[in-house]
């Protein structure tokens, strides 16, 4: 997993006691858990925006989602962030549900 602490200057805080005889971390005990990068150009939308959970999007082990945003972070990629209306409608798995009051 990417990361380090404060005293490296890491961007992305993690925390793992080191297991020296075996020279590996063994478990992440602690660590950064939303990251966003955002990049602006003068525009009104952001030029590039990515996002991740690094724990992912579901705590049900038997969910497509237990792992998948946690396998990202371990490759250093993120997704891609929607924030302008015209991201948000070009997005290939949107589905819009429309709830009124009575």
């Amino acid at each position: 997993m990417p990361g380090g602490t404060e005293a490296l200057g890491a961007w992305n805080k993690g925390g793992a006691r080191w297991d020296g005889p075996r020279s590996v971390y063994p478990e992440v005990s602690m660590g950064t858990s939303y990251v966003q990068a955002v990049g602006f150009d003068g525009g009104s939308c952001p030029v590039t925006a990515r996002t991740l959970l690094t724990y992912s999007q579901s705590d049900d082990p038997a969910s497509a989602h237990a792992s998948d945003q946690t396998g990202l972070f371990s490759n250093g990629r993120m997704i891609r962030g929607r924030f302008c209306e015209r991201d948000v409608l070009a997005s290939p798995g949107l589905r819009v549900v429309r709830v009124a009051q009575r």
